[in-house]
């Protein structure tokens, strides 16, 4: 959520020796083979964690702030939700606050990431 050529770009300057002629290689050439640019779907120019993550958990593009809603405040079926149905196990870990926008937009709907409490709430709703 938020990494973008910017940060991989900046790391690997600081990487590089000064002292060869080559670019050192960093340990997410392996990894990284292509990239993704997202925009929200509303009249910003910048995607926040909310929307971002919306888009990764259903698909769906939505405004800035929305948590697993489309553009009419309307839920949306996300992977999580999916695999549940065809009745496999699933799971969120996460290292920030759970009712946090980038996991709550995988198991949580809400109008706004904002809403913790009702988010916090959907969880024990949906569980």
């Amino acid at each position: 959520d938020g990494m973008g050529p910017a940060y991989t770009t900046a790391y690997r300057y600081y990487q590089d020796s000064p002292e060869t002629k080559q670019i050192e290689p960093t340990v997410f050439d392996s990894i990284l083979v292509g990239m993704a640019h997202t925009y929200p779907d509303d009249d910003t120019y910048v995607t926040d964690s909310a929307a971002g993550a919306t888009a990764l958990s259903s698909g769906i593009k939505s405004y800035n702030g929305a948590v697993a809603v489309d553009t009419h405040k309307k839920p949306v079926k996300t992977m999580l939700e999916v695999a549940k149905e065809q009745g496999m196990t699933t799971a969120l870990v996460a290292t920030s606050q759970i009712n946090h926008a980038t996991p709550a937009s995988f198991a949580a709907h809400n109008e706004s990431r904002r809403n913790y409490d009702q988010i916090a709430d959907d969880y024990l709703d949906n569980k």
